[in-house]
């Protein structure tokens, strides 16, 4: 079973979920970033020569969770149902977020020194490259999201100037790997993936970093940014929580003052901690800071 739409969702989940909580109003493509698995996805198939995972659970599991009723036929009671897994499933079901502790670890001291706030996910980092010098899903390649990920670690890796064998690790899998963007289908694209992607890749080339910046796969990504930029006037981004908000990371020339009328009561905006790392080094805003080492507390740095 597949859950697409998440009811009361925790305000941390999106800090440990890679696969980025889609507002209500942006849920219309199938993206594998608005699902959550219950358990974690074990069963691969071939797709145009990339391995993705499917979600899957069983009908005991269903049975179980639901009370060994059948399956909700009204939205109340799917609502209900929905809300009964999330309360069981708890935190341990899901997976850490690299891209998010990536931005987390960008943020400099507020002390004035020159060395990160949180110091812990920078470890996170260094202890979670995958083998073949990504970082994401160790049971899931979807191209879009690992490079999404490793660009986001290789870089905070070299802000700090720190783990130079993995960072070359990193840029050699993006090298090798970039091309595959324009072979992965669309729907595995993450949420937001057109904007946050061609940002990264801005600070990369700020930071001399060794990538194929004008690759044939980057055309058509450039493309989509432009079309979804158009699409969400500035001054409807200013003024109201639409789905450009999780992806604020990925926009520059913002009114900040306007745009922390929109932040949510925790200090966050839209649950990204990603987003609200970003408003935090633009801003110093300190309830963002309150939100951020809430949550690094609470996940050791970036997981569990």
């Amino acid at each position: 079973m597949q859950i697409l739409i998440c009811a009361n969702a925790p305000p941390h989940l999106a800090l440990l979920d890679r696969r980025r909580w889609s507002p209500a109003w942006d849920r219309r493509r199938p993206d594998h970033h608005t699902r959550m698995h219950a358990p974690r996805p074990r069963d691969k198939e071939q797709s145009k020569g990339i391995v993705y995972c499917k979600a899957k659970e069983t009908q005991e599991t269903v049975d179980r969770r639901s009370g060994g009723k059948d399956e909700p036929r009204d939205m109340e009671e799917m609502v209900n149902t929905i809300r009964v897994m999330l309360r069981t499933m708890g935190d341990g079901e899901i997976s850490a977020s690299a891209y998010d502790t990536a931005w987390v670890a960008l943020v400099k001291n507020h002390n004035g020194s020159d060395s990160p706030q949180f110091p812990s996910t920078i470890d996170w980092i260094s202890h979670n490259q995958l083998p073949d010098g990504s970082w994401g899903d160790d049971l899931c390649f979807l191209v879009h999201d690992r490079l999404l990920n490793t660009l986001a670690c290789v870089i905070a890796l070299m802000e700090w100037k720190v783990h130079g064998d993995k960072r070359e690790k990193g840029l050699s899998f993006i090298r090798e790997n970039i091309w595959r963007l324009a072979q992965e289908e669309e729907a595995w694209m993450p949420v937001g993936f057109e904007i946050t992607f061609p940002s990264l890749l801005e600070i990369a080339k700020d930071l001399a970093l060794d990538i194929p910046y004008d690759d044939p796969a980057l055309h058509k990504i450039y493309a989509q940014r432009e079309l979804k930029l158009k699409k969400i006037p500035r001054e409807i981004l200013h003024s109201l929580p639409t789905s450009l908000l999780l992806s604020i990371e990925g926009l520059r020339g913002l009114d900040w003052k306007r745009l922390l009328k929109l932040q949510l009561s925790d200090g966050s905006f839209l649950s990204s901690p990603a987003a609200t790392a970003y408003v935090l080094m633009q801003t110093g805003d300190k309830k963002c800071l309150e939100f951020l080492d809430g949550i690094v507390s609470k996940f050791h740095g970036g997981g569990k």
